[in-house]
């Protein structure tokens, strides 16, 4: 990103926020950041010590190497914002482009021409903080996906993300090399996946592609979720509309009443809790019940 500017006629229609105290970067920029060896060996081991996921790892270590009163974060989304927005977390986003206003018959500057023909517009982000402790950095994480979902729910097709404009992996990096074993069953996965009919291979494809959103996802709940929603959807559709001649019909169980269903996985449940729960005194209170399945 580079810093804005824009004619004076365009400043009248956008203005852009002054720069916060204590903020790295001016709006729609991102400088290189360098620092002195000893501090940043200094930050590395004070960000080590607070445990946290890579995107807060990221947003932390940028702004403590750099000092600042809060962090910096990219924010792209299909919606066209007309003007910069404030949150009461105190959160602000920028376009980093001169915005249309076609009420006014202002068509925004390049850049805004460019990311329209994309389908993509990029802002600036700002959180103020202060507070470089865990519990608080994690929040601010969670309070920029909130507003990412709320994004989803506002419109019908909008859609939008956000990174750390500084990208910094936890360490140690995982990395992995791919054996050729691994390459050979990749394509064999491929292969069969070719060959299943349409609507099987749909259906195995979602499937699979709640398992990689599980993979990358920083929440072990929602990793968890994800992958019991990759299992509920393909056993509800090989269970509802698998074809008899589908060789998918080898995973298929045995067509059961729902009273039988509900006894099998009572019984299930109980045998689970007995295993697992046994040997803990203050949990053998817990039940399985039928109502929350």
């Amino acid at each position: 990103m580079s810093e804005l500017k824009h004619s004076q006629d365009q400043e009248a229609q956008f203005k852009i926020p002054s720069k916060p105290r204590r903020r790295f970067n001016n709006w729609g920029e991102r400088k290189g950041i360098t620092a002195a060896v000893q501090w940043t060996k200094f930050v590395d081991e004070e960000v080590a010590k607070l445990g946290l996921t890579p995107r807060a790892y990221s947003l932390c270590r940028s702004a403590m190497l750099t000092e600042s009163s809060g962090m910096e974060f990219a924010f792209l989304s299909n919606v066209h914002l007309p003007t910069s927005i404030y949150f009461k977390t105190g959160i602000c986003i920028v376009p980093c482009f001169v915005p249309m206003d076609f009420t006014r018959q202002f068509a925004g500057d390049k850049r805004a021409i460019a990311m329209s023909h994309v389908g993509l517009y990029v802002y600036d982000g700002w959180i103020p903080n202060e507070d470089w402790t865990t519990g608080t950095i994690e929040q601010v994480v969670s309070a920029l996906d909130d507003i990412v979902y709320m994004f989803s729910l506002l419109g019908n097709k909008w859609y939008a993300y956000w990174e750390p404009k500084y990208r910094y992996e936890k360490p140690p990096v995982n990395l992995h090399q791919v054996r050729p074993a691994e390459l050979q069953s990749l394509s064999t996965t491929l292969g069969v996946l070719d060959k299943l009919a349409t609507n099987d291979r749909i259906a195995v494809s979602r499937s699979v592609a709640w398992v990689s959103n599980a993979l990358k996802s920083e929440s072990a709940v929602q990793r968890f979720l994800l992958l019991f929603v990759s299992i509920e959807a393909l056993a509800t559709y090989i269970e509802r509309e698998l074809d008899q001649d589908s060789p998918l019909q080898a995973f298929a169980g045995q067509k059961l009443p729902r009273g039988k269903k509900e006894e099998i996985r009572n019984t299930c449940i109980r045998k689970i809790l007995s295993d697992n729960l046994d040997s803990n005194p203050a949990r053998r209170s817990v039940q399985p019940t039928s109502s929350v399945w």
